[in-house]
């Protein structure tokens, strides 16, 4: 038996309240076995748009992308991109969602819209970042996905600025003479200054002849 129009009214109703994937598979399916029988269909505006809305998604798509604009859309994707110029990818980065805490009223205490970040490198370095900057929860998932690109890129300069400094040490350490050679050094002078010595002596007394 058909589902009568207020059990429909009354589902349509909990649609515009939750914004979930599983209750739109559960109305669509309720509409997809009115439609096979072509009877009672109700003449609400609403209805008819909420029914052409979802025989048409026919595409999946992400939450996010659901409750993004087209610039929030935008900016998660390159930040997405430059993390994966880097090596990081969504599969290595571990996102939960906890309740805020400050200035925001209900909307910051009650709901979990503080975005927590851990990403293991896979050399035991783990990194954790928590973003907490805006009041919106999809805003905040691409504040903390920045930070962690800035994160990284600022620990592998410093890195790379200790392997140059650590390369540079050891040049100088090598140009560095050692005892044995700083007294072979010492004996050559003496030696070279003995020759000279003895150079001076023999024309003194070259002169003191004639």
């Amino acid at each position: 038996m058909p589902p009568s129009r207020t059990l429909l009214l009354v589902l349509l109703s909990l649609l515009t309240r939750v914004s979930t994937i599983q209750w739109e598979e559960k109305i669509v399916k309720v509409l997809e076995l009115d439609c096979t029988n072509g009877k009672d269909l109700p003449r609400h505006p609403s209805f008819i748009c909420a029914q052409q809305k979802f025989t048409q998604c026919t595409k999946p798509t992400s939450r996010l992308c659901l409750h993004l604009n087209r610039q929030s859309q935008n900016r998660f994707e390159l930040i997405r991109k430059k993390l994966e110029g880097i090596g990081v990818f969504p599969k290595d980065i571990e996102e939960t969602f906890v309740k805020g805490t400050g200035k925001g009223g209900q909307k910051v205490n009650k709901t979990n819209n503080c975005v927590m970040i851990r990403y293991d490198s896979g050399t035991g370095e783990k990194i954790i970042i928590k973003c907490h900057k805006h009041r919106c929860l999809q805003k905040n998932r691409i504040y903390a996905r920045e930070l962690l690109y800035d994160k990284i890129t600022s620990i592998r300069d410093n890195l790379e600025d200790a392997i140059t400094h650590e390369i540079e040490k050891e040049k100088r350490r090598v140009l560095k003479p050692t005892d044995r050679e700083k007294r072979q050094s010492i004996n050559y002078k003496k030696r070279r200054s003995e020759v000279k010595n003895n150079r001076q002596k023999s024309f003194r007394y070259e002169d003191d002849i004639g």
